[in-house]
């Protein structure tokens, strides 16, 4: 049987053209995507949607604007960061917030995939 449900994702990043490119792509991996790019954006879209994974990419900045809003946030909704590095060079404090790290080079099925698996592992420990 295939499942209908299409797993909604927050997509945070404050560069328009590459969060465009991003949910243009997990939308065709049949995700329902939402975007923000701020912090304060990023808090509206949490109150009124039903957000089930978040997604952050990050470029190596230490001091990102969603640092705070990740750290608040980590305990209650798995965090999910693209990045273009190494996962041993993204920065320490990002790792302890996430709970996977995709690669954008070839990421789309990959992230999309991420997702999926992160969704699922949260329905099967609620279930338990």
């Amino acid at each position: 049987m295939v499942s209908l449900y299409k797993p909604r994702v927050l997509l945070l990043d404050d560069k328009a053209d590459e969060v465009s490119t991003i949910a243009y792509y997990l939308s065709r991996g049949g995700l329902d995507v939402t975007t923000a790019y701020s912090e304060s954006e990023a808090k509206g879209h949490l109150g009124i949607a039903n957000i089930d994974v978040i997604l952050v990419k990050v470029g190596g900045e230490v001091n990102s604007p969603f640092m705070s809003f990740i750290e608040n946030n980590a305990y209650s909704y798995p965090v999910i960061l693209i990045g273009s590095e190494k996962k041993q060079d993204i920065a320490p404090e990002w790792k302890n917030y996430s709970s996977h790290y995709v690669e954008d080079i070839n990421y789309e099925k990959k992230l999309v995939q991420a997702v999926f698996a992160v969704v699922e592992s949260r329905k099967t420990s609620q279930a338990a």
